[in-house]
């Protein structure tokens, strides 16, 4: 985890005299806050004690604590939950691995996503998580103290305030671990080799900075890709990109005006095995609650 103060916004735009005491210590002008996940190949073998997030096993307890008609017992089994990766593991020495940018959708850190992550790592990616303080759900800071996201009242502060926002984070970010090739994890990444991605509101963001900085990434790839601010149109002709989209996402909007423009190298992706099939997949099977979603304590929640 890396913990970085994002001083091209300054005070954070979500700053308020209320929210003071979120910010940390040493951060006297109250600029943005970024936690940053890498994770990364290892040879070192899963132990499974790693826990899962804390900050999100908690405000899930907390969720469902008000769902009366669920078992104590069963809110807390969430506190078993193993993480299927190893805090400062050994990274493998005398290689160079392709990197992802990834960032989350609205409200949900990178941790909630690591079927997807640890997924790609396996198979020789490094991965660099970004979380936006007050945009990402819960978040740890070094001090233990949580940054919980601020609620979000209309689309429209989210298309010109924290769109803008997570595009800032994603550019700071990307030149951050340019200047920093000293530190042991950074210097495995392969950083002629970047590809971006994203979830949601997360998409649109990243979708939206490989527009601004076209020789930045190598490829792009969006799952369920926000399209409340209209078709997103790719400025490089030629780099490859892929929109993956639930089976439920053409339902949830008016389709008449939403498109997907492709490039010679794009894709469109549905994840149903039909057109008709309408409920095969949805918004939320994108992070880890498309397993998560078969523990009792979840299926309670949802009979609920």
């Amino acid at each position: 985890d890396f913990h970085w103060i994002n001083d091209n916004l300054c005070p954070d735009p979500n700053f308020s005299k209320e929210r003071q005491k979120e910010f940390s210590s040493e951060n006297k002008k109250y600029c943005h806050e970024i936690m940053v996940r890498i994770y990364y190949p290892t040879s070192s073998k899963i132990d499974g004690n790693t826990p899962y997030y804390r900050p999100i096993i908690r405000a899930e307890q907390s969720a469902l604590k008000e769902k009366t008609t669920i078992s104590t017992g069963d809110i807390k089994a969430l506190s078993q939950l193993k993480s299927y990766t190893i805090n400062h593991a050994q990274v493998i020495k005398g290689k160079k691995f392709p990197v992802i940018l990834f960032v989350s959708g609205l409200g949900g850190v990178v941790q909630l996503y690591e079927n997807i992550i640890a997924q790609l790592v396996s198979h020789g990616y490094i991965v660099v998580g970004i979380n936006s303080a007050f945009i990402s759900g819960d978040i740890a800071l070094p001090d233990d103290k949580i940054i919980s996201a601020v609620d979000v009242k209309d689309w429209s502060t989210v298309t010109k305030t924290t769109i803008p926002i997570l595009e800032n984070d994603i550019a700071f970010v990307y030149k951050k671990i340019q200047k920093l090739a000293k530190d042991k994890i950074i210097n495995a990444m392969d950083l002629k080799h970047i590809g971006a991605m994203g979830h949601s509101f997360g998409g649109r963001a990243i979708a939206n900075v490989t527009n601004q900085h076209k020789n930045w990434f190598q490829a792009l790839a969006t799952l369920d890709m926000e399209v409340h601010m209209g078709s997103f149109e790719p400025k490089s002709s030629t780099m490859p990109y892929m929109h993956i989209i639930s089976a439920y996402w053409k339902t949830a909007f008016s389709w008449k005006n939403i498109v997907y423009p492709l490039n010679k190298n794009g894709y469109l992706v549905t994840l149903s095995p039909s057109q008709d099939n309408k409920h095969y997949s949805y918004h939320m099977n994108f992070p880890d609650l498309s397993t998560l979603q078969y523990m009792p304590v979840y299926q309670d929640a949802m009979a609920y």
